[in-house]
């Protein structure tokens, strides 16, 4: 019998909030982790490859659908990265670790302030800071079952958690 560890992927959280603050709408989806991110969650633990410290959540526009072979570079061209929001650079996901199975930024999420508005479609969770950049590394990428309708001055906020599932 061999015993090893699951990972069940990221599970999103996104809810768009009001000028007054109040939700308007909210969409819990679980999502894709791409080869890379994969390869990364396997061997960065054990030195075969390099730690990343942070990654950032991006949000997405155009009709694109996650794959296995997702990759950073897809992001401004075939995502189509939503920019126009206030904050310099894409929000960090700032995350706590559960104490046993688990790491989410749900206490921090990620907070997106609209300057114009816009249909989004997906997120991406990737290593680098700046906004519509192709580099770094796609942890994770999720399409919302529901396109989310933003207006200026409208806020999002965006959780992720990625849970670790033991198994024999």
């Amino acid at each position: 019998m061999k015993a090893g560890v699951g990972i069940n992927g990221f599970v999103w959280d996104f809810t768009i909030l009001g000028a007054d603050g109040k939700p308007i709408e909210r969409e819990v989806t679980h999502n894709l982790i791409p080869a890379e991110g994969l390869a990364f969650l396997l061997k960065a633990p054990f030195g075969d490859m390099a730690p990343i410290a942070n990654f950032y959540v991006g949000l997405f526009t155009e009709n694109y659908v996650p794959s296995g072979s997702t990759k950073a570079s897809d992001i401004p061209i075939n995502m189509g990265e939503f920019t126009a929001y206030s904050q310099a650079t894409r929000p960090q996901w700032v995350r706590t670790f559960s104490g046993s199975d688990s790491y989410h930024n749900d206490g921090n999420k990620a907070e997106f302030t609209f300057q114009q508005n816009a249909t989004i479609l997906g997120a991406v969770l990737v290593s680098e800071s700046a906004k519509g950049s192709g580099d770094g590394l796609v942890l994770s990428c999720v399409r919302f079952a529901s396109p989310k309708i933003v207006e200026a001055g409208q806020t999002s906020q965006a959780a992720a958690s990625l849970t670790y599932i033991p198994v024999s």
